[in-house]
């Protein structure tokens, strides 16, 4: 998140009479724990979240007494538990759009035999919903929840491909754009020739700018108002897969899958 988007929110919070501080605080010692590393000290924790000692001390010892935290009582040390996902858990179970894709996503990983997800946007990433592996290529960091930049990603470019062009373009604007892979399109103006092109087409590709050897679609997924909400989207290998195999064989199959979960005006 840039430094603009963070003063608004700030102001908002202090302008919101009904805002808990201390719930704020609370998320944040969750949120420090991230994907770069199980465990976390104190000092670590102070430093990622910007709380003063005692607090920090206070809402650790609170959330390992609740059980969301689990405590090293050797080396002193944090972690999350299991109990973090009975909330997701919570979700997936309940969310419509979820419950009606997933037969949806099943019958095309088997008819595709492909990595095939369900993703949304969430801030300036991606987080997919439904990440299914594939019978020949699997990642460790597939599960439910797991994000990545959606200035480079099908996903990402199909869903501001619906919004405004210059909305689109400002939430581009705003991303860290680094070379994932060497193939990585990180120029605002042509990632916004991607953008628009998806309206005329009904799909995104995009060619191992996120890993090499992988050649990606997706399809936007549509609510009740026309808004779209959410994108299909298949990850396949580019030795068995060409452009204009994902053009003729794969898109037509991604499309109909989006169609079949979108909901009707």
């Amino acid at each position: 998140m840039d430094g603009s988007m963070e003063m608004v929110k700030n102001t908002e919070k202090d302008d919101d009479r009904l805002f808990v501080s201390s719930v704020d605080k609370a998320f944040k010692v969750l949120e420090a724990f991230g994907t770069d590393r199980r465990d976390l000290g104190l000092v670590e924790i102070i430093e990622r979240t910007g709380l003063n000692k005692s607090a920090a001390q206070r809402f650790t010892h609170t959330l390992h007494r609740l059980g969301y935290l689990e405590k090293d009582m050797s080396s002193r040390r944090y972690m999350l538990s299991h109990r973090v996902l009975e909330s997701a858990n919570s979700f997936l179970r309940v969310d419509p759009l979820v419950n009606k894709a997933i037969p949806h996503i099943v019958e095309l990983r088997r008819q595709l035999n492909v990595r095939i997800g369900l993703g949304c946007l969430h801030g300036l990433n991606v987080m997919y919903l439904i990440p299914l592996q594939s019978n020949q290529a699997a990642f460790r960091t597939a599960h439910p929840g797991f994000q990545i930049p959606l200035y480079c990603t099908t996903t990402g470019r199909v869903l501001l491909a619906y919004r405004k062009p210059e909305e689109a373009r400002a939430i581009i604007e705003r991303c860290e754009r680094t070379k994932i892979t060497p193939t990585t399109i990180t120029d605002t103006d042509a990632i916004m020739t991607e953008i628009n092109n998806v309206r005329n087409q009904g799909y995104c590709i995009t060619d191992q700018e996120i890993r090499i050897g992988d050649i990606n679609l997706a399809a936007p997924v549509f609510d009740g108002r026309g808004n779209a909400i959410a994108a299909v989207a298949a990850a396949c290998l580019r030795n068995e897969f060409s452009r204009k195999d994902m053009e003729t064989k794969v898109a037509p199959l991604v499309i109909e899958t989006a169609r079949a979960i979108s909901t009707d005006g």
